[in-house]
């Protein structure tokens, strides 16, 4: 997935596209048939709009420019937060859980949801790692749960040092670890609720009611690639017909 990213990112530059990925959207106001997103760094001005941003973010962004919005603000969700762990323990080469293993919720003394063991399920990162030399990826953030209790990177290196310990009946110590990292996804865990169809019915009409918009995201798609990327595709495609020159224009207005 990380290699994907590089490639789409250096597909998009190469292509001509502008990519701001620093600059925060604070605002988005109607500006003629098009929009203005301000953003720290300055206002952009765009033609058309695709927002594929969380529920309450999108909301918060468009609410000037389509009140209607606002009553269907959804509630926040939960994220999910990975830390992955690069450890030199010999005892791994056994791959003990083989690929990884899934937590009950609840279960005692393991707060994480999930373990991969990496260099267990792919086989050109083990090569990568060489003997004894292991990458442990634990996932923590629930349904339920709001993310404050993920908030602090430190405490969840100790957690996934003794999460991984507990799940892979291997001690792993601080002195084992060659290198680690916390990467955070935001809101990533949107669920459907009753109503939750009617929702989404009239979030697409408010969309609709402007030309030159589209929006998308798991909490309309529902969650999962599959459901995000097709909806995106339709959503974009969508877009693009609409303000394409029509054939029979010869002025292509």
């Amino acid at each position: 997935m990380a290699q994907l990213t590089a490639a789409l990112t250096d597909e998009l530059r190469a292509g001509g596209a502008d990519l701001r990925p620093d600059s925060e959207a604070l605002s988005i106001a109607r500006s003629g048939t098009g929009w203005t997103v301000t953003t720290a760094s300055g206002p952009i001005a765009a033609e058309a709009l695709v927002m594929a941003v969380d529920g309450p973010g999108a909301v918060d962004l468009l609410g000037d420019a389509l009140p209607r919005l606002r009553e269907d603000r959804p509630q926040a969700v939960p994220g999910v937060a990975l830390v992955t762990l690069v450890v030199d323990v010999p005892e791994l080469d056994a791959h003990p859980r083989g690929t990884g293993v899934l937590v009950a919720a609840g279960a005692e003394g393991v707060s994480a949801k999930a373990l991969t063991h990496a260099t267990a399920k792919w086989s050109w990162l083990a090569d990568q790692a060489g003997p004894g030399s292991h990458v442990l990826r634990l996932s923590y953030g629930r349904a339920g749960q709001l993310g404050d209790e993920l908030a602090d990177d430190t405490a969840l290196y100790g957690a996934a040092l003794a999460d991984a310990s507990a799940l892979l009946e291997t001690t792993i110590d601080e002195a084992d670890v060659v290198g680690w990292k916390v990467v955070r996804w935001n809101g990533a865990l949107p669920h459907a609720s009753v109503g939750h169809r009617d929702l989404v019915a009239r979030v697409r009409a408010a969309a609709a009611s402007e030309r030159h918009l589209e929006i998308t995201g798991a909490w309309l798609a529902g969650t999962g690639l599959v459901a995000v990327i097709d909806d995106a595709r339709v959503r974009a495609k969508a877009l693009a017909d609409r303000l394409a020159p029509q054939a029979s224009d010869p002025t292509g207005l």
